[in-house]
């Protein structure tokens, strides 16, 4: 198990794309390398809402009401964030996962 865990989160990390995986509340268990690249903001800076500076502020309150709406419901989550001086357009995609 030890060595798939490795061989995946290897596979993630080396992705041309950001990936995590967030909670239902918008906390996270895991970011990949490539959304602190992106983002510039640290593994604790993310946790403690600093996200946001990530997303365009004309863009974050409807990003967090459609990323709340889609967790209720458990359904997938898509928006666009407008480009900021620092970083570019991204769009954010999320699927719900069941738990086990």
């Amino acid at each position: 198990m030890r060595r798939t865990e490795k061989e995946l989160r290897d596979l993630v990390e080396n992705m041309p794309a950001m990936a995590g995986v967030l909670l239902p509340d918008g906390s996270h268990t895991y970011l990949t390398n490539r959304w602190r690249e992106y983002s510039g903001l640290s593994v604790a800076e993310t946790d403690s809402g600093g996200w946001r500076r990530a997303v365009h502020p004309e863009d974050i309150d409807a990003h967090v009401e459609k990323f709340r709406a889609a967790a209720a419901a458990r359904k997938p989550f898509a928006t666009d964030s407008t480009a900021t001086p620092r970083l570019k357009i991204a769009t954010a995609h999320a699927e719900p996962i069941k738990a086990k």
